[in-house]
């Protein structure tokens, strides 16, 4: 199993589109006030948006990647999202 490599992290904010189409994942980041949840938008394989999800992240400092093409972040709380290509 090979694991993607990552050249930049731009921050997005909450109801943010991905500034880039072909984005190969997000990195979420707890403030470190508490567990917090981001609200991810997936891409569609046509460019779309897809299907949103919400992600649980706890609180322990410790980064969480995901591998997936995202379209845009929706509500967020005590997370910072990274959108990662």
């Amino acid at each position: 199993m090979s694991y993607p490599s990552y050249n930049a992290a731009t921050a997005l904010a909450a109801s943010t589109a991905v500034t880039y189409p072909r984005n190969k994942g997000v990195m979420l980041l707890n403030d470190g006030s508490g567990a917090g949840t981001a609200v991810l938008n997936l891409t569609t394989p046509g460019g779309t948006q897809g299907a949103a999800v919400t992600i649980r992240v706890p609180d322990d400092n410790v980064p969480v990647f995901i591998p997936v093409r995202i379209f845009s972040t929706g509500a967020l709380s005590k997370v910072a999202v990274y959108e990662l290509t």
